[in-house]
């Protein structure tokens, strides 16, 4: 049986495959954050170590 794709090509027929991709979608943007926030930190220590 095909599946059909729901929003953002997510299978409709699998149940809570969208609320898990939608949970991991927000645990990367939290790691990005964080990675981000971490290179900040680091270039302005080294600005400060000038």
């Amino acid at each position: 049986m095909m599946k059909r794709p729901g929003a953002r090509g997510l299978p409709t027929d699998v149940p809570g495959a969208y609320d898990r991709h939608m949970q991991a979608l927000d645990a990367h943007d939290a790691q990005v954050r964080r990675v981000e926030q971490a290179e900040a930190a680091l270039c302005a220590a080294a600005r400060d170590a000038d």
